[in-house]
């Protein structure tokens, strides 16, 4: 029996590795009767889980090199589906697909990205008597983190909100949008930051979604991109976040809906 109710077609990715086996799998059995293909990045498996060979819809890839969190950008549909961008330490509700369409389709915006993490970088008064967009005395490798309104996916949210960067584990996108895994390759463990660099580039809005408290959840690895990275912000992350933060115009609350542009 499956939960796929929706109206177009959709498609979920995600990328693991064999010490998150058993996350994986209980996210597989969720996600799976949710949408239409499952794409899985096996990262560091010489073979398929059993568990995955059960599930009609779900597609596993052995990958010809470790792809890291960038393997969810690997596989390529057709142009006119919806990708569902996830992660492995996520617990997504039985109505993940269907609530997040939904909301996504309620945007009428044809360029645009959305999803349930976003952030906006904010330049503090230091920064910018200083000139130095980002960059803190305080923190010789340059983080940015601190510098971020955040709205964290386990927090409710009421409203749309127009952001710098979006969280590609609770994500929704166009394929045709999305870039080529190419494009990401070099983005490992800040596939996030190359993502909100691309769709500035492009034009391509992000929007973060409404949502209840804790309708996504995570769970806890002893290892985290976001403590063991994405709070120091190496260097050259900082100087790729500066090719977009505090150049989006708008970002905020989008007060209306149904507009061809956010």
């Amino acid at each position: 029996m499956t939960n796929r109710r929706h109206n177009v077609p959709l498609v979920a990715n995600v990328c693991t590795y064999p010490p998150r086996r058993e996350a994986m799998i209980k996210m597989v059995n969720r996600i799976a009767p949710q949408v239409d293909t499952l794409n899985v990045v096996l990262n560091e498996y010489s073979s398929v889980p059993d568990e995955l060979l059960s599930i009609s819809n779900v597609n596993p890839i052995l990958p010809f090199e470790n792809m890291r969190d960038v393997g969810k950008f690997f596989p390529r549909s057709d142009d006119d589906c919806y990708v569902l961008l996830l992660d492995d330490d996520i617990i997504y509700p039985t109505d993940y697909a269907q609530q997040t369409l939904s909301r996504y389709q309620k945007l009428k915006a044809g360029n645009s990205f959305a999803g349930y993490h976003g952030s906006i970088y904010e330049r503090t008064l230091m920064e910018s008597l200083l000139g130095a967009v980002g960059m803190r005395k305080s923190n010789g490798n340059g983080s940015l983190y601190e510098s971020r309104k955040v709205y964290f996916f386990k927090t409710a949210l009421k409203k749309y909100v127009k952001v710098d960067q979006l969280g590609t584990g609770v994500m929704i996108a166009p394929q045709r949008l999305l870039p080529t895994y190419e494009y990401m390759r070099t983005s490992q463990k800040f596939c996030d930051v190359r993502l909100a660099r691309w769709s500035f580039e492009q034009d391509i809005d992000l929007v973060t979604m409404p949502r209840e408290g804790n309708w996504l959840n995570a769970l806890r690895f002893e290892e985290s991109i976001f403590e063991d990275f994405t709070k120091t912000n190496p260097a050259n992350v900082a100087h790729e976040i500066s090719r977009f933060a505090f150049r989006r115009k708008n970002l905020g609350t989008i007060k209306e809906l149904g507009k061809s542009h956010l």
